[in-house]
């Protein structure tokens, strides 16, 4: 007992190191001397966003959002209710919230489950080790891209990899388990950036649109994003094979028998409705970007937006009921299915976007006399280059 109580202060030491820092930027950096076309109100803007950048890093990610409001409403920028305004009252963290209740309630109805299954039940994985490992990892880009986040698709499929490779004869730190494992994260990952109405892609989607004032379309992001992932996962799995060469002979005669021995129920009603419901949203949020806005129905889902289309979809799942129950039980969904951590971050990231490129912080016109030299006069490919690598 003695060396418990002894030794958990010096634990926790490093923690509150790094608080002490993130305070320090967040409230004592307005001190400081302005430099360059920064202002006095331009440092207070930055001493927040420096500070809540340095406490999700080191610290936590909730309470810092939260610190990080309250210290941006400390300043000349704004009042509290402004920031608040501009934080929860922002359409990307009301959009981000109801989406992740709608995907929430298909996960937990296990709709993803008959959606992975289908995957490892297609014939040319049979015989075929490097086809099986695309199939893994594209399917838990699949699975991520149609929940509210990577971690139900993630252990599911690490749940199906490990039985297999368990199954032939892999152990824990050979070379191929290693690799899938990164793969099939490599998958979620690409799978939870693909989409962008949940999760961190819509984070930095709302904070483009901010900086920039322009729209982004759905239609082309998503096209764009399904390329890219599935050219990704495709030269991960032939690096697999051509250039990291694991020893693949133990899963050289997998079969799509494994999978199909154990049959799934057929879907009940409700999970069907949630089925549908999952390409339905999908399709009516794109559908602005597919047909004229001239059509009635088309004009109504653009007036409403994605946001009058989640909204639409919940209130129907929760009114109506299957055995006498909603379809969705919303507080059950809320309480287990909504991150946080996810949502808070993104309440702050809104507010701070527009409070750094807001008039008379002059951290914009600083941004552009620093990078000015740097990429004056050089092709964008060159930004993109050193924007990717930062």
């Amino acid at each position: 007992m003695n060396s418990i109580s002894t030794n958990t202060p010096v634990k926790n030491t490093p923690y509150y190191i790094h608080c002490i820092i993130g305070f320090l930027f967040m409230f004592g950096f307005r001190f400081l001397e302005p430099f360059g076309p920064i202002t006095p109100v331009g440092m207070q803007v930055l001493g927040v966003f420096i500070g809540v950048i340095y406490l999700w890093s080191f610290v936590s990610v909730l309470w810092p959002s939260l610190l990080g409001m309250i210290a941006l409403g400390l300043t000349e920028y704004g009042s509290m209710k402004d920031v608040f305004l501009k934080s929860f009252g922002d359409p990307i963290t009301i959009l981000i919230l109801f989406a992740m209740i709608l995907f929430g309630a298909i996960q937990h109805a296990g709709i993803t489950k008959y959606i992975s299954r289908w995957f490892l039940t297609r014939k040319m994985i049979n015989g075929r080790p490097v086809v099986f490992s695309f199939i893994l990892m594209y399917t838990t880009f699949v699975l991520a891209a149609l929940s509210a986040n990577i971690l139900p698709a993630l252990l599911l499929m690490w749940s199906i990899l490990y039985d297999v490779l368990k199954d032939v004869g892999y152990k824990k730190g050979d070379k191929y388990t290693t690799i899938m494992v990164i793969g099939t994260m490599f998958g979620a990952i690409s799978g939870q950036a693909s989409k962008p109405f949940t999760g961190s892609a819509l984070m930095i989607i709302g904070s483009f649109e901010k900086v920039t004032n322009m729209q982004i379309d759905y239609l082309s992001y998503m096209f764009f994003g399904y390329v890219m992932s599935s050219l990704g996962i495709l030269t991960f799995s032939l690096l697999i094979k051509f250039v990291l060469k694991p020893d693949m002979s133990r899963i050289a005669n997998i079969s799509t028998e494994r999978f199909e021995k154990d049959k799934f129920p057929s879907m009940t009603l409700q999970q069907r409705i949630l089925f549908a419901c999952l390409f339905g949203y999908l399709i009516l949020i794109l559908l602005p970007s597919i047909l004229p806005k001239t059509i009635g129905f088309v004009a109504l889902i653009d007036k409403i937006g994605p946001w009058g289309v989640v909204f639409a979809f919940i209130v129907g799942l929760c009114m109506f009921k299957v055995d006498n129950k909603p379809i969705i039980d919303f507080k059950e969904i809320i309480g287990r299915y909504v991150t946080w951590d996810v949502y808070f971050l993104v309440c702050m990231a809104m507010v701070i976007s527009s409070a750094l490129t807001s008039e008379g912080t002059g951290i914009k016109e600083f941004a552009t006399e620093a990078l000015n030299p740097l990429l004056g006069d050089r092709s964008p490919i060159v930004f993109y280059a050193i924007l990717i690598v930062f």
